[in-house]
């Protein structure tokens, strides 16, 4: 599970893009939090920073950081 960072998104059909984008992956699913601009993201294999800044450069939003989430942490 990886909380990521995304600058750029402004309404519901960037919400709905971003969204399409992660989950196009298979093995990926994701849901967008416009207010925190933040995708939360669970992945069936483990996945590296670069995957999700070449699945964004892909779209017109901009890749900030990704978490991956603890053992400790729960998605929102």
């Amino acid at each position: 599970r990886y909380h990521v960072k995304i600058e750029g998104m402004v309404c519901a059909n960037c919400v709905r893009n971003v969204e399409n984008a992660f989950n196009s992956v298979e093995g990926i699913w994701a849901s967008v939090n416009l207010a925190d601009k933040e995708a939360y993201v669970r992945s069936k294999q483990p996945r590296e920073e670069e995957f999700f800044l070449e699945l964004l450069q892909k779209t017109t939003y901009t890749f900030v950081e990704v978490k991956e989430e603890t053992n400790d942490e729960k998605l929102k």
